[in-house]
């Protein structure tokens, strides 16, 4: 039997979640929790859900 091991309570922060309403607008959640709290909470105006990638800063600086 394979078991999960957490190697670390640091924020896990690579993705946005946009909860999507029946009429097309959203609302952007940094936090997963927050987005699923709010979906369970108005679930019935609501269209679904997406997982986005946040966009990494590029590095002005560096080696060269």
């Amino acid at each position: 039997m394979e078991v999960f091991q957490q190697t670390s309570y640091d924020p896990y922060d690579r993705h946005k979640y946009r909860v999507y309403s029946n009429t097309g607008n959203f609302i952007e959640f940094e936090f997963y929790e927050d987005a699923r709290d709010y979906w369970f909470s108005n679930f019935y105006k609501l269209d679904y859900i997406t997982v986005e990638d946040k966009k990494l800063k590029k590095r002005t600086s560096g080696f060269k």
